[in-house]
């Protein structure tokens, strides 16, 4: 899925698209914003698979203005109307910035929504960056400079749902794990270094499933989050990824788990799985 950005104006709306693996930002179309535009934004977000919206907010030094409220409007419109989740991001200086980067044939409307688009992708990368960052500086280490969460009350961690066609892969957790035995998951493990997210996950699947990178179409980064587990006493910052593969692979399982299945998304409750799975699903479905 891709993230579509928009720069809102009371005469035209510029809008941008990320490419599918959500890193590069892309000048899309311009759209008068008249009557029906809502539809428009609507059948947009169907025909190029749209996950999430990323709406420009004009916040100036001096705080909210009569724009921002427009804006924010605008937005509740766009909530009555779609399920897909909506984030705001603060475009200050965006019509500047794309104003200087312009090219004869891009709309500086659709230049302003890439600003936008590039900001919030970068900030994505730069929380999750000072989040490893901060258990790093105050945790201990193995030998091998991985950061060590034995003792920890608070982990962040990687869940990587598999996705082929309309499957997801569930595994199903060994005994020889440290937690969550003989549970249903998918695949998972700690963050516990500064590799990049994307990289992590397909690190993961690789070790764990035996999965070429090759064989990836896509990857969909969710909203982190905490999730506490009571009966753990533990605090998950969980970071949700899906990787969308071009064919079914042959899995090949590590000793983290002793059986696996593909199943449909909606029969995730249907499992006996580790706790808040499906939560951490539904940020990236």
């Amino acid at each position: 899925m891709r993230i579509l950005s928009i720069d809102y104006g009371q005469k035209n709306i510029g809008l941008a698209l990320s490419d599918p693996t959500n890193t590069i930002a892309y000048p899309y179309k311009t759209l008068d914003n008249k009557e029906g535009v809502l539809a428009n934004i609507a059948k947009i977000c169907r025909d190029e698979d749209v996950g999430q919206i990323v709406v420009g907010i004009p916040i100036g030094f001096s705080g909210e203005t009569e724009q921002t409220m427009q804006a924010r409007d605008f937005i509740k419109k766009l909530k009555n109307d779609l399920s897909i989740p909506i984030v705001e991001e603060n475009e200050i200086f965006t019509t500047n910035i794309a104003s200087a980067r312009k090219l004869k044939s891009q709309d500086i409307d659709q230049q302003a929504a890439v600003v936008i688009l590039e900001g919030y992708l970068r900030k994505t990368d730069i929380n999750f960056k000072n989040i490893i960052q901060e258990f790093s500086e105050k945790l201990p280490k193995f030998f091998d400079g991985r950061i060590d969460y034995s003792n920890s009350d608070k982990a962040p961690v990687l869940t990587c749902f598999v996705k082929y066609q309309d499957q997801i892969l569930l595994l199903k957790r060994s005994d020889k794990v440290r937690i969550y035995q003989g549970l249903w998951n998918t695949v998972a493990g700690y963050l516990d270094d500064l590799k990049p997210l994307k990289e992590k996950a397909f690190e993961e699947i690789s070790e764990e499933l035996g999965i070429n990178r090759d064989n990836i179409l896509k990857t969909i980064l969710g909203a982190s989050y905490e999730f506490h587990d009571k009966d753990a006493q533990k605090t998950w910052v969980i970071f949700p990824v899906l990787v969308e593969l071009k064919n079914k692979p042959v899995i090949k399982l590590d000793w983290e788990h002793t059986e696996y299945k593909w199943i449909k998304p909606d029969d995730i409750n249907n499992h006996d799985i580790v706790p808040n799975l499906d939560a951490a699903l539904s940020r990236v479905l």
